[in-house]
């Protein structure tokens, strides 16, 4: 073993004379708001880290650089291993930036320190000699010029572990912007990387922890594809909030677990721990390198789906035992050899990997890949494991369901859940992967929560990725056998919001079959009036007798008038509208392809009550609790409710009269839009007074609560301002 020098100082670990601490910040730079791009500010410090890291690596000789790793950062115990996306000298190289980044951030080291005397302080005078000392002067020098330009200590903490990313800019912005960063989307996008800004994280920390907090202990947390640690660092951040007696040191080594297949991720998460657990760490006197060992032994490079669910192991068990005395060793200030046997290949039990968690973590938390799984040799494997990939066991499968299925598999028995953000296809998909995945938790007990965001006008991940997402959050506690499912609204909102919407999410409990799609709503009524809905028999599709696609271009000029057509996307409202007149539009405009959806019906009168059924606010309401705020999918239509209103005559009639009278009313003024010299047509009813008329009817008609009307109404407004108010979060 090597001794490891303590209370190591250097002059230049405490800030300059006279320099004052920067004024803390009352809105971190790493939550994205309106102006201000998470990706966009971490690139302008992380840029210069990957140079200065690009340049150490080249200076190196691979079999000097190989030595130094092996020495200095291996994992003191073996483990599965992935595939090596980094060579050593790379990884060495990123080891002598993050240290000189986590000087910095915890205030150690001042802003113009060297790489030398970062690398001092990390390793806490050890004797041999690190990795600097093999970098010319000259290429040392230069990587410090790129450091010391990006040297605000307030910056850096508050954008780990964003800055630690060696992907380089990738974002949808950049591109437009910059097309040379292109390629390092691409890689992005085929790994499923995407920033999770820092207060969504923290969100869900606070939530699952306030909810097991009192009947789950000792509360282990394992994140399936922790990256560079945004969600341990929430977690840390949170535990140390709940329990402010306890060593933050002590609670990060034996509470936060991580698995990811990039081996600089899994160092760079184990360096950002090491920054916010940083002053129980000196309080110890241990050299800095030491407590990142204790702490990187709870962090794996392997991919994830390769764990199976834990078994109890003896107390006696050989590798709990040395892995329990290789975290003594470091926690005592010295760097035990690299020892244990490579585990086989293939599937491998959590107790194999995690001995001290055999039976798995309390709460597993993170944000999965957004990706498809790709080309891979177990495909056999993973479909005998996973019900979410035996349904579609296929390269282009997405590989998010499969980490969901493993929040549920490695949980540890009694209390326990899960935290996940997730693409909103969780609700929404209805191919054999997801009806697979909803499936499997509507039978998985517990308390099954999901709150629902939309990208417009901003998304929950910042304006660099527009995507609309889903977090997950799933409790069971202790030997409870019931689901019980609760959802919210699809929620739009804009940027400056962010901390009010995320503090106003709130869930509505809901009694229904989640199997086709999670239903997006919110309060009592709508939950009261979705409920009866599901009970009706007869829907849209029995109303008529085919609902198949056409072209704008077919709607105008070849198709009869029996036939109702819907744009195949949307958003503010549905554009629903007949057979357009023929001074719509002059002959000389080429129609967009986009497809329509074409309900052809019986009758013309039954085409009118279906436009005015469609045209509603009812019907606009169904398609956000069902649909993904942006498609309007065939299946979607199908499920309308119609019950017995196009039976009665009474109803029938009066919604009939009412669809001429809305056609005629919006017909006159077509949506003209422009785009790439096609040109695209729409109608809307949005302002159109009819529109109350129809929603009365088919609430009558329906057997609804009276006061659905104004909930529709209500409803309806706040989706179209993009509201956070109190009186859109009930």
């Amino acid at each position: 073993m090597v001794q490891l020098a303590r209370n190591t100082t250097l002059d230049l670990q405490m800030p300059l004379d006279g320099q004052s601490e920067p004024e803390q910040q009352t809105v971190s730079l790493a939550v994205p708001r309106k102006g201000h791009v998470l990706s966009t500010i971490a690139e302008q410090y992380g840029a210069p880290m990957r140079q200065a890291s690009a340049l150490l690596s080249g200076a190196l000789s691979a079999e000097s650089a190989d030595a130094v790793w092996h020495r200095l950062y291996v994992r003191r115990r073996v483990e599965p291993g992935s595939h090596q996306l980094r060579s050593p000298k790379d990884l060495a190289a990123w080891m002598a930036v993050g240290a000189w980044t986590a000087g910095v951030a915890t205030g150690r080291l001042r802003e113009n320190a060297t790489l030398v005397e970062a690398e001092i302080w990390f390793l806490g005078g050890i004797t041999q000699a690190g990795l600097i000392s093999l970098v010319p002067d000259r290429v040392r020098v230069e990587a410090e010029v790129a450091l010391h330009g990006i040297a605000n200590r307030q910056a850096l903490l508050e954008l780990l572990p964003y800055v630690l990313d060696p992907h380089g800019e990738g974002s949808r912005m950049s591109v437009m912007l910059r097309p040379e960063t292109a390629s390092a989307r691409a890689r992005k996008k085929a790994d499923g990387v995407f920033y999770t800004p820092a207060d969504v994280a923290a969100f869900m920390a606070e939530r699952i922890v306030q909810s097991l907090s009192d009947d789950a202990m000792p509360l282990t947390m394992f994140d399936p594809a922790c990256g560079s640690g945004v969600f341990l660092r929430a977690v840390l951040t949170e535990l140390k909030r709940r329990h402010p007696g306890v060593d933050a040191f002590d609670l990060a080594c034996s509470y936060l677990y991580g698995a990811d297949v990039d081996p600089w991720a899994i160092n760079a998460a184990a360096l950002v721990v090491l920054v916010d657990s940083f002053e129980s760490v000196e309080a110890r006197g241990l050299a800095p390198v030491a407590a990142w060992h204790a702490l990187r032994l709870n962090l794996v490079h392997m991919d994830t789906l390769r764990l199976d669910p834990g078994r109890a192991v003896p107390h006696d068990d050989p590798e709990r035992i040395a892995r329990l005395a290789c975290r003594a060793a470091l926690k005592a200030g010295t760097l035990p050899e690299v020892e244990g046997e490579l585990p086989p290949s293939g599937p491998i039990g959590f107790q194999a990997v995690f001995p001290e968690i055999a039976e798995g973590a309390r709460v597993v938390i993170g944000n999965p890949p957004y990706a498809s799984l790709g080309d891979t040799t177990d495909f056999l494997s993973l479909s005998k494991r996973f019900e979410t990939f035996q349904a579609a066991p296929k390269s282009t499968s997405d590989i998010y369901p499969l980490f969901v299925e493993q929040m549920t598999r490695l949980t540890a028995p009694d209390a326990h859940g899960g935290a996940m953000v997730l693409p909103l296809s969780l609700a929404s998909n209805t191919s054999r992967q997801f009806l697979a995945l909803r499936r499997l938790l509507a039978r998985t007990p517990g308390h099954w929560q999901f709150a629902f965001f939309d990208r417009e006008p901003h998304a929950l991940f910042g304006e660099d990725v527009k995507t609309r997402n889903a977090i997950a959050l799933w409790v069971r506690q202790g030997c409870e056998s019931d689901v019980r499912i609760s959802t919210g609204p699809l929620r739009k909102w804009r940027g400056n919001d962010r901390a009010r919407m995320l503090a106003g999410i709130n869930f509505t409990p809901i009694n229904a079959d989640i199997r086709l799609g999670i239903p997006k709503l919110e309060g009592a009524m709508q939950s009261e009036v979705l409920a009866r809905l599901v009970e009706l028999r007869y829907t849209l599709v029995h109303a008529t007798p085919h609902i198949g696609r056409a072209t704008l271009e077919q709607a105008m000029r070849e198709i009869d008038a029996k036939t109702v057509f819907v744009a195949a996307t949307a958003y503010n409202f549905l554009s629903v509208f007949l057979r357009p007149t023929s001074h719509s539009l002059s002959d000389e405009n080429v129609f967009t392809e986009n497809p329509l959806q074409a309900i052809a019906c019986p009758s013309p009168e039954v085409t009118l009550q279906i436009f005015a059924l469609l045209s509603s606010r009812f019907a606009f309401w169904w398609w956000h609790v069902h649909g993904d705020g942006f498609h309007v999918s065939k299946h979607v239509i199908e499920t309308i409710p119609v019950g017995g209103v196009l039976d009665c005559a009474e109803h029938a009639t009066e919604l009939a009269q009412l669809g001429a009278l809305l056609w005629s009313e919006i017909s006159v003024s077509p949506i003209v839009s422009r785009n790439r010299g096609k040109t695209s047509l729409g109608f809307s009813a949005v302002t159109s007074p009819l529109r109350s008329k129809i929603d009365a009817l088919l609430v009558r008609a329906l057997g609804l609560p009276f006061e659905f009307t104004h909930e529709l109404e209500r409803f309806c407004e706040g989706v179209t301002r993009a509201r956070t108010s109190p009186g859109t979060e009930r």
